[in-house]
């Protein structure tokens, strides 16, 4: 097993179980004690678990957003499906927003068979992809550049997406659940959010399952305010039947897809 996928598969195991010991960890990934540990400071130093004595635990709340760089390296084969399952549902002529994030940067790197688009983000990595494709029409808010995340955010390039009518719009998360919808831990994302929301006549959140279960100081929306919410199969069985309850439309996508 590759570096990349242990530790995916260490914090989808945190996920289900909420937390787990070096020794459980070790046994099930078939590596020493040590590797453990390094695999476990990688994690806790992305703030996506808490070590804890002589093992991990899951946070419930989400503090900071991972840097761009740490999040691609998680889930990647989940956040493939999604991404060709999220750009499925677009069509020719539409204008399309893809939030800034590494899953909405697999749904660019699907976007290749329609015959034209206007796509409108706010991320840097998926701009400097789709300028190869001579078919988009491509416009980037600008605004405030954060650095951990590669894209603008803040008030300039909220007031840019103001001038746009959206036809599709995709955001990205690294908190959401039921109770308190998709949130964030950053004030300047907020705002872009918001704006999006605004702007935009259908409204996606696509994000993996290790997002689930977590919420931040700010809250963009509820997930009933939403068209759908496109996720992968591993999201945990009582979630998806609570989200049925409350009449969440949920896209559930085979994460090896």
């Amino acid at each position: 097993m590759l570096p990349e996928d242990r530790k995916d598969a260490i914090y989808r195991y945190l996920f289900a179980k909420r937390s787990a010991t070096i020794h459980e960890l070790a046994t099930l990934m078939a590596v020493s004690a040590m590797t453990i540990r390094r695999d476990i400071k990688f994690l806790q130093d992305a703030g996506l678990v808490v070590g804890i004595h002589g093992g991990a635990r899951l946070p419930a709340v989400v503090h900071q957003a991972l840097p761009y760089v740490e999040k691609a390296q998680l889930n990647v084969h989940a956040k493939q499906s999604l991404g060709r399952y999220a750009a499925s549902l677009v069509q020719d002529g539409q204008v399309v927003y893809l939030d800034a994030g590494t899953t909405s940067y697999e749904i660019a790197r699907a976007l290749g068979d329609q015959v034209s688009l206007t796509v409108l983000t706010n991320d840097f990595t998926i701009a400097a992809w789709l300028m190869r494709h001579s078919h988009i029409t491509l416009f980037h808010t600008g605004g405030k550049v954060d650095k951990r995340h590669i894209a603008s955010v803040g008030a300039m390039a909220a007031t840019a997406l103001a001038a746009f009518n959206i036809d599709l719009a995709f955001l990205s998360a690294s908190a959401w659940d039921v109770t308190h919808g998709l949130s964030t831990p950053d004030e300047d994302t907020l705002l872009v959010n918001q704006a999006v929301l605004a702007a935009s006549a259908q409204r996606y959140l696509v994000a993996d399952s290790s997002k689930y279960g977590r919420y931040s100081v700010y809250s963009v929306c509820k997930l009933q305010q939403l068209d759908g919410v496109i996720t992968d199969d591993d999201c945990p069985c009582a979630a998806v039947e609570e989200m049925k309850q409350r009449g969440i439309r949920l896209h559930r996508v085979n994460r090896r897809g």
